[in-house]
């Protein structure tokens, strides 16, 4: 199944190094013109959210029709 942009899935780290994350969040986004592929371990992606519930001002607007194209 192809990951739609902006959806987080949990994928296996395949060639693991010791003291690495047996898993990691996958993400791909749009970076410019190009859509990028990134990983995340779950705790810095749980940091992330945090940080944009605390700091709502710093987020963009999102206009409701731009919202229904998402």
């Amino acid at each position: 199944m192809k990951n739609r942009l902006g959806d987080i899935q949990i994928v296996k780290n395949k060639k693991p190094k010791p003291n690495a994350k047996k898993h990691y969040c996958f993400v791909r986004v749009q970076a410019g013109k190009r859509e990028v592929n990134l990983l995340f371990t779950q705790r810095e992606i749980k940091m992330a959210l945090r940080r944009a519930e605390r700091n709502p001002e710093d987020l963009p607007k999102i206009g409701w029709l731009q919202d229904l194209f998402d």
